[in-house]
């Protein structure tokens, strides 16, 4: 199912992505980015309870060795943040980590879900209550795997067309970004 950009909070109400919610509506929300560029899945929690989860890996695998959670995520919802999700194991980790750290809800926002070998599996099993990515990589097999309920696709055909025209006409495309794009 492809859809514009939302998800529900704990008052099921939803909050739309494609514009700069209040601070106020996420001052629960704890927005979380396992990063494998920094080796740990940080909160914008202020709380000072931390968890690690060492993994022992090798170098070639691409997988974040040390997975740290600052904060409190006890029955809160949790959002993980991830420009690109091929195996699976960096977000799958971290959703487990909260999880196992009481988080009610996690769900996970991706630019780019490239799904390959058993990345859905390990997805599902992880926890993970939904998948919300784009389609800049045709989705249809993964939302057959994942099963309507479970993935959300967000069409940006809009703005990349749109990118595209103000390119080749010389304009600016910052502006698509100013405006709600």
């Amino acid at each position: 199912m492809i859809t514009s950009p939302s998800f529900l909070n704990n008052d099921n109400e939803r909050i739309m992505l494609h514009h700069t919610p209040s601070t106020q509506s996420l001052n629960n929300i704890p927005l979380l980015n396992p990063s494998p560029n920094n080796n740990n899945t940080t909160s914008n929690n202020n709380n000072t309870n931390t968890s690690n989860n060492n993994i022992p890996t090798t170098p070639h695998e691409k997988i974040v060795a040390t997975t740290m959670l600052v904060g409190d995520v006890t029955d809160k919802v949790c959002i993980l943040i991830d420009d690109l999700v091929d195996t699976g194991h960096t977000i799958s980790r971290a959703a487990k980590l909260l999880k196992d750290q009481s988080a009610s809800k996690v769900y996970v926002l991706i630019t780019h879900g490239l799904f390959s070998d058993d990345a859905i599996r390990r997805i599902k099993n992880s926890g993970i209550d939904k998948v919300i990515t784009t389609n800049s990589v045709p989705q249809g097999e993964h939302i057959e795997e994942f099963g309507n309920d479970m993935i959300e696709i967000l069409d940006i055909s809009k703005v990349l067309s749109e990118s595209i025209r103000r390119i080749n006409n010389g304009e600016s495309v910052s502006m698509l970004f100013d405006h709600g794009w």
